[in-house]
């Protein structure tokens, strides 16, 4: 058995990721008895209340398999909590379970920045003087992860900094690629209507945050689907899709790179 972990900033995340995986054949585990030994580790027992906060997250993992590989996908609810996350769910296994892990894959958005500069951002925010994480930050760095003063415990670690592993953007970027090649004409009559929008509406619009694409993408999806979330609207089927794959090139990179970790 092979077991791989993925660790996302947030639902949408997930929902992109198990449209690929549903592409590469791999099926969702519906039933909490079908979660193999050891990745069963990462189930919740108890609601996440943090410091007495009513206003929670459904941070239930995502499980999927085929044949003998197994897979979670947990969301951190943020960027800055990436590695947190990573942190908790090595400390749920036992040293001689973290065998069975065959590789760990931090996803992520590039924002602003290439991927080799979010990535010594993300290990650099995550390692504040204070912190009380349990994993080697020197190990981190070097593609592994490993407990601070074990070295003996070596799982391998990537990045994939999203639109492509190399240049700045989101996640956003790759399904408007695919939005563009499947519903262009609708994309457009969005933009169109979005433009006529007074500013003082859009006054949090900008380069540094997803709001602008992000309306794009709704309106886009809500048009054929009204009242959809975003998280259903990208696992319609409709926007990824064997034939986005192929003609879209971002969406193409990362249906590689995860088929390549998975192989």
């Amino acid at each position: 058995m092979n077991h791989y972990l993925f660790i996302v900033e947030g639902a949408h995340d997930v929902a992109l990721l198990s449209s690929i995986l549903r592409l590469l054949d791999y099926k969702n585990v519906k039933n909490f008895n079908e979660i193999v030994y050891p990745l069963d580790n990462l189930i919740m027992d108890k609601f996440p209340i943090e410091k007495n906060n009513l206003e929670v997250y459904n941070n239930m993992p995502s499980f999927f398999y085929k044949d003998n590989k197994n897979l979670c996908i947990v969301t951190a609810n943020g960027e800055t909590k990436l590695i947190k996350t990573l942190d908790n769910c090595i400390s749920k296994f036992r040293l001689d379970e973290l065998d069975y892990i065959n590789k760990v894959v931090i996803f992520c958005d590039g924002d602003l920045k290439g991927r080799d500069q979010k990535i010594h951002d993300l290990i650099k925010w995550s390692f504040p003087k204070d912190h009380n994480l349990e994993i080697s930050k020197k190990r981190l760095e070097k593609g592994f992860v490993s407990l601070t003063n074990m070295e003996f415990i070596k799982i391998p670690l990537s990045f994939f900094v999203m639109p492509n592993n190399k240049d700045s953007g989101r996640l956003e970027e790759i399904l408007l690629q695919a939005i563009e090649h499947t519903d262009g004409e609708l994309l457009d009559e969005v933009d169109l209507f979005l433009s006529r929008i007074p500013d003082e509406y859009k006054k949090r619009w900008g380069d540094e945050n997803s709001k602008c694409d992000k309306t794009r993408i709704a309106c886009t999806g809500n048009v054929k689907a009204p009242g959809s979330s975003m998280s259903v609207l990208i696992t319609s089927g409709r926007w990824i899709t064997s034939e986005t794959i192929e003609s879209c090139e971002s969406l193409n990179c990362i249906y590689r790179y995860i088929k390549n970790t998975l192989a």
